[in-house]
C-alpha cells in the first residue's frame, strides 16, 4: 500500500520545492526500508526493499551518483 499509493502519489506532488521532495523522499526511504524489514523479520524471513524509482534507474547506475550513494545506503543497511 505504502509502495504503489502514498509514494507513487508523492512523485505527482508538484508544488513542494525541489530541495524538500529530495529531504523528504530520503527519510520516506530510511523509514520504507526499516519498515518492511521489521514486518519480514517477525515473520522470520527477509525482504529487501529497493525503492520503485531506483529499480527503474539501474541502467543509469554507472552516471548516477545520487542513485549509487541510494543503492550503496541500502547495501549497508543489509550487510548489518
Amino acid at each position: 500500500m505504502m509502495q504503489n499509493d502514498y509514494i507513487a502519489d508523492f512523485f505527482a506532488e508538484k508544488e513542494w520545492s525541489q530541495n524538500v521532495k529530495n529531504e523528504y523522499l530520503k527519510a520516506l526511504r530510511e523509514f520504507m526500508v526499516h519498515l518492511t524489514s521489521n514486518a519480514w523479520k517477525r515473520k522470520g524471513s527477509t525482504k529487501l526493499y529497493i525503492p520503485l524509482a531506483d529499480s527503474d534507474n539501474l541502467a543509469n547506475f554507472a552516471t548516477d551518483n545520487e542513485l549509487q550513494h541510494r543503492i550503496d545506503a541500502l547495501l549497508q543497511f543489509w550487510s548489518n
